[in-house]
């Protein structure tokens, strides 16, 4: 259609591979690098140590939902080049019958 030039393989593997590697390196290991310094931290005490704790449960959270909204990114746009790749081949088939 147009000048619109999409490989849309390449889009799929590349959403893919963001994915993964967003639930494997973002979502299990920086999560459980958090899950070790909390535990970590539950063995301190003094002075500061609940507002520390308290921060670092509100960043774990924050990062986590960054992650998730990544996926959701990737989905998004794995499914509007999945879409578009639909009406591409539609439209082309159509364009068939008037050449």
């Amino acid at each position: 259609m147009g000048r619109i030039n999409i490989s849309f393989a390449a889009v799929s593997q590349k959403t893919g591979k963001l994915k993964a590697q967003t639930e494997q390196s973002l979502l299990s290991n920086i999560m459980g690098r958090y899950d070790n310094l909390q535990g970590s931290l539950e063995q301190s005490s003094g002075m500061g140590m609940d507002a520390i704790r308290e921060e670092i449960e509100q960043e774990k959270k924050t990062v986590e939902e960054v992650g998730r909204f990544m996926i959701e990114l990737l989905s998004f746009i794995q499914e509007s080049s999945d879409a578009f790749e639909h009406v591409d081949v539609n439209h082309e088939e159509v364009m068939k019958q008037f050449i």
